[in-house]
């Protein structure tokens, strides 16, 4: 696994597309569809240099040294995942503190992957703009909620 990124980092939050109404209507296939949903997440992010380092449940948080990763994480992991799960990738500085970082990086990572739809991959232009090679296509502008 990759060594915890410190400074300026690149976050990478998912959340599953309406969880809770799948766990009401099939609690046994959600259960063993989020155990594979985890497993690859887990597998991408390593893979890509990422650590992860909050599972929340429906969704993951992991921080990367640099963004390119970052976003080639989140699209194979788009790629072989069966649920719909929304994605935000945001790079800024933050704290690291024990196993987990604190800061405004964090809440604009959350703002833009709620923005995102299931299948989504969602990039704040600041981390766009610092990547190279990345096949992303420009959404326009939006407000998120809060910044």
């Amino acid at each position: 696994m990759a060594e915890r990124p410190t400074g300026t980092v690149t976050f990478l939050m998912t959340d599953i597309e309406a969880s809770t109404r799948r766990w009401e209507e099939q609690p046994e296939a959600m259960r063993i569809a989020l155990m594979r949903h985890d497993a690859t997440l887990r597998e991408v992010i390593e893979a890509n240099g990422g650590w992860p380092f909050k599972h929340t449940g429906d969704g993951m948080l992991a921080a990367f040294a640099a963004a390119q990763p970052a976003i080639q994480a989140a699209i194979a992991a788009q790629r072989l995942l069966e649920l719909p799960v929304r994605m935000g990738v945001c790079t800024d500085e933050a704290e690291l503190c024990d196993d987990d970082y604190f800061g405004p990086a964090l809440n604009r990572t959350a703002r833009i992957m709620a923005a995102a739809h299931g299948g989504q991959v969602l990039v704040a232009a600041a981390t766009a703009a610092i990547v190279e090679a990345a096949d992303l296509g420009d959404l326009g502008e939006h407000r998120l909620r809060d910044l």
